[in-house]
């Protein structure tokens, strides 16, 4: 196998001093990065920082270079299980999924049974009021249930139940 032609599942790390917002929920960009918070603030701030970082990358490019294709799997495979990885990613997956938030501001404590057709207008209410762009409905039903509502039907209507 040619190793010049092997994909290897870049994993992005961006430093930022706040969440990312990524319009209209980008999925396959928040699914490609890894973002690390650096809460300590420097005592003395270095202008020429960012000078300095450009002049290292060629070392980190050769670091990265020097390991082994099955090594930078295991990196990014086990990025997950660093607690401040994992806390940044949950934070920017809440931050960055409009129909979390929705479920989690409207109903806090879960909802026994609602109808589909009730649900779908208080969510588009609730993004009209805070100015964002609601989902087509069975968009919107897709995203719900991959966040963990069960879709249930009784008598020919649809229902879901969120706890």
């Amino acid at each position: 196998m040619d190793k010049h032609l092997i994909r290897l599942g870049v994993v992005v790390l961006s430093a930022y001093n706040a969440i990312i917002k990524v319009p209209g929920f980008s999925e396959g960009l928040d699914r490609r990065l890894t973002v690390v918070y650096f809460r300590n603030r420097p005592n003395v701030i270095d202008p020429l920082l960012s000078e300095k970082l450009k002049a290292e990358l060629p070392e980190i490019f050769a670091w990265a270079w020097q390991l082994s294709f099955e090594e930078m799997q295991l990196r990014i495979l086990n990025a997950g299980s660093i607690s401040s990885v994992a806390e940044a990613s949950i934070e920017r997956f809440e931050a960055n999924n409009l129909e979390f938030q929705f479920l989690r501001e409207i109903y806090p404590n879960g909802k026994e049974k609602i109808q589909a057709q009730p649900l779908y207008d208080i969510y588009r209410d609730w993004c009209d009021r805070n100015r964002q762009k609601s989902k087509a409905q069975s968009s919107f039903a897709k995203t719900i249930i991959s966040l963990g509502c069960d879709k249930r039907e009784s008598n020919g209507y649809i229902f879901y139940h969120y706890s």
